[in-house]
């Protein structure tokens, strides 16, 4: 692995690729304003909000990355559960991904 996914992933456990996938989005897209809520052990809220609810598909993209990214830094059993969602009418989409080690 080299460039900005080594440097996303080195040294890093899979909360702390979390709140750096949230830095990387900031910086190289717009996918609107996301928070990362720590829920526990092992366990996290993703939250985007201002971008575009009826893009469903790219919400789904995320959740691939953050699992791939969540894998490469040692997590295991990873789970993903789109607890809220934009385009069915709510005002931000969240997802909670939670994960063993």
């Amino acid at each position: 692995m080299t460039g900005t996914y080594k440097d996303l992933l080195t040294g890093c456990d899979p909360f702390s690729f979390i709140k750096r996938f949230e830095a990387i989005n900031k910086s190289f897209y717009d996918f609107g304003n996301t928070e990362v809520v720590a829920e526990g052990e092992n366990q996290a809220l993703y939250k985007l909000t201002s971008f575009d609810a009826q893009f469903a598909l790219l919400y789904h993209i995320i959740q691939g990355w953050m699992e791939r990214g969540l894998e490469l830094s040692g997590a295991k059993n990873i789970k993903c559960e789109f607890v809220t969602k934009g385009w069915e009418g709510h005002p931000f989409t969240s997802m909670r991904f939670t994960w063993t080690l």
